[in-house]
């Protein structure tokens, strides 16, 4: 075979990969959302550390993903998850200066993945039933917060039925909540965490036991990729405080995040909270969302 004939060849077979890659992320999502049997699987048997199967993902992109080929080869590169080198945890100190953040005012909700569920109880990561989803937290935590004459505004908009698309749309929920709410003094998204590749070790991560029940562990997500970012610290700051005065345990800390703001640039009173994980179950997550209610009507000063 000659050079030219050679060269045509490859170009081709690279073509051929290029639009198998490209119609695969277009077709797999949407055979996953109808059809038990997801494609990536079957590949990521043939070819680990190029398809990978993200269970909290609705259907799977291609991902070269060297790390993994390490893993194969390396066991000690096979734990790695370069997601983590993006964030870091600690526990808050336990006193912190006061950015000028309200403690009166209406409490604001919504979900930009509204549509994350619990595997346990509802068999999937993911689902168009909100009773089955993180809306129902923000409900339990609504509804407590009513009944100590708080006031509550929860939007329960689906914004992620195009996963990719899910903050843009987020956005425009919370700056309309914003707009038309001006006296909400803080705004929740509320998620469940995303960790564990299996049940054992994402159970060990969101879950805490208090009065000798199992919870969804509450984490905070704050965003300093604002100027302002102080002020949403500082709000989650004391809520962390308080949970770990109530319900030691309950809380994991607060991470911070550099790669998007999450709309706190919005508001000083707006933070990320994760109810949970997908491997807790709905159960397990309501009870946490009930114990963060609880914390937050003590935030508010109101009865307990």
């Amino acid at each position: 075979m000659n050079k030219k004939k050679r060269f045509l060849w490859i170009a081709l077979i690279s073509l051929i990969v290029v639009l198998f890659i490209m119609a695969s992320n277009v077709l797999a999502p949407l055979a996953a959302r109808s059809n038990t049997l997801n494609p990536y699987y079957l590949l990521s048997w043939g070819a680990p550390g190029i398809f990978y199967e993200d269970i909290d993902e609705v259907g799977t992109s291609f991902k070269l993903e060297p790390w993994r080929i390490l893993g194969m080869q390396l066991p000690a590169f096979a734990s790695i998850d370069p997601g983590e080198w993006q964030e870091v945890t600690w526990k808050p100190p336990l006193k912190a200066e006061n950015p000028g953040t309200s403690r009166q005012g209406k409490v604001g909700i919504y979900h930009t993945h509204s549509s994350e569920a619990f595997i346990p109880t509802s068999g999937g990561a993911r689902s168009e039933d909100f009773s089955q989803t993180v809306v129902s937290l923000g409900q339990v935590i609504a509804t407590k917060l009513t009944e100590n004459n708080i006031p509550v505004i929860h939007e329960k908009k689906y914004h992620d039925p195009v996963y990719k698309k899910s903050y843009t749309e987020s956005r425009k929920t919370a700056q309309e909540m914003l707009d038309t709410n001006p006296d909400i003094s803080v705004i929740m998204d509320i998620h469940r965490d995303g960790v564990g590749k299996t049940e054992e070790s994402g159970r060990k991560v969101t879950t805490a036991i208090v009065n000798n029940r199992a919870a969804g562990q509450i984490m905070f997500v704050i965003s300093s990729a604002h100027p302002n970012w102080k002020n949403n610290h500082w709000v989650a700051n004391e809520l962390h405080n308080l949970m770990e005065d109530k319900y030691p345990g309950l809380s994991r800390g607060i991470i911070m995040r550099l790669d998007s703001t999450f709309h706190q640039d919005l508001h000083p009173g707006a933070i990320l909270v994760e109810i949970g994980g997908h491997w807790n179950t709905l159960e397990e997550a309501v009870y946490g969302a009930e114990l963060l209610a609880d914390i937050l009507v003590e935030y508010y000063g109101g009865a307990q």
